[in-house]
């Protein structure tokens, strides 16, 4: 079990509060434990929202399309990595 040694403190109305009492008291947990609960799932919703891209069926064709019929390296491109490896090496 973890040790469970940071603390948040929060201040909130009496009437948000009195909900968050009654959503935990159906769930049958302690408003520390409810609260804990959401704050995570939320802030976890949030995350998940923020660093996936969801695409549409027509973007996703059109992404796997262009990486498909990628061009083969020009020129330039194949003497910069010319040039680099033999920097590197």
């Amino acid at each position: 079990m973890a040790l469970k040694s940071n603390r948040l403190d929060l201040r909130m109305d009496p009437k948000n509060k009195s909900l968050l009492e009654r959503a935990a008291t159906i769930l049958g947990l302690s408003i520390t434990a409810y609260a804990t609960s959401a704050l995570v799932n939320n802030a976890q919703e949030v995350i998940d929202r923020f660093e996936r891209t969801v695409l549409s069926d027509r973007d996703r064709d059109l992404f796997l399309e262009a990486l498909d019929s990628a061009d083969k390296p020009n020129d330039a491109l194949l003497s910069a990595v010319s040039d680099y490896k033999a920097t590197v090496e």
